[in-house]
């Protein structure tokens, strides 16, 4: 599995190198203020990072609502196995 991992990684990043090699022509962006001049492929990749930072921004409350939801769990049950644990000591009381 490791080695599979691996190999997709490398195979991204070999797509990814001969995209920007095939995408090295300069594009102008026009903003309010002014002009810029930037490489097609390193645009690309900065609205790639944009996108997977308000990604992850967009997803963060409710990985940490999880989380939070995890942890009180695994309080109850640890709480829950303590009570087991105590019940399993009491000794069963015949009632002849």
């Amino acid at each position: 599995m490791r080695y599979l991992i691996l190999f997709l990684c490398a195979l991204i990043l070999l797509i990814v190198i001969i995209f920007a090699s095939l995408n090295s022509a300069t594009v102008q962006l026009h903003f309010y203020v002014g002009t810029i001049h930037i490489i097609m492929s390193l645009l690309l990749f900065i609205a790639v990072l944009i996108g997977l930072v308000v990604a992850w921004l967009v997803l963060l409350p409710g990985l940490i609502k999880l989380k939070t939801n995890n942890r009180r769990l695994r309080i109850d049950i640890a709480a829950l196995e303590k009570e087991i644990k105590n019940l399993r000591k009491i000794p069963i009381q015949d009632n002849d």
